[in-house]
């Protein structure tokens, strides 16, 4: 249900935005009905998550919870990126920050190793992604490469291969939008 209800609002959203400027309530609307459906994904998610004796395929909810947030994110984005330019890097790092929080919380009360590392990556992208869009061009390399330091000392703490490959990745965009 929450699939097909999501697939709606999205071509809502298509619909309404290939035909021309859409009016401030409505891109307020859709974003709500955004936050609606994740946030209901995301309650079903956790209660699954912190209820132990239920089995619980985390490496499907490790991807469906990716494909919401990273749905949410950008129907919001492009919602409201016309209208609220000045807070979206902000919003970005908000629910980034959301994200790992949430992660930690997941990795220790309910002990569920993979969807924690996903929420975890899930927040570490999204704070990326905040950089270039609250900062101007100067600062950019140097918060890339302080985040870059801090994720491969969580990759290292955690000895996660995918923060490990990460941790280089966002140090060498810092390399490349330096010297860019």
């Amino acid at each position: 249900v929450l699939l097909w209800s999501a697939a709606a609002v999205f071509f809502q959203f298509a619909y309404r935005w290939s035909s021309g400027d859409m009016p401030l309530a409505a891109r307020w609307g859709l974003s709500a009905w955004a936050w609606i459906f994740f946030g209901l994904f995301s309650a079903q998610m956790l209660v699954r998550a912190f209820l132990k004796p239920r089995p619980m395929n985390q490496p499907v909810y490790a991807w469906v919870s990716t494909a919401a947030i990273a749905g949410m994110f950008g129907l919001t984005y492009g919602l409201l990126r016309a209208v609220a330019e000045d807070w979206m890097g902000t919003y970005t790092a908000a629910l980034g920050a959301a994200a790992i929080v949430t992660a930690v919380l997941v990795r220790r009360l309910a002990e569920r190793r993979t969807l924690a590392y996903a929420l975890l990556g899930q927040g570490l992208v999204l704070l990326v992604l905040a950089v270039p869009i609250q900062f101007d061009k100067a600062n950019i390399p140097l918060a890339w490469s302080i985040q870059g330091v801090v994720v491969m000392f969580l990759a290292r703490r955690l000895r996660s291969l995918p923060l490990l490959i990460m941790a280089p990745t966002v140090l060498a965009l810092a390399l490349m939008h330096f010297f860019g």
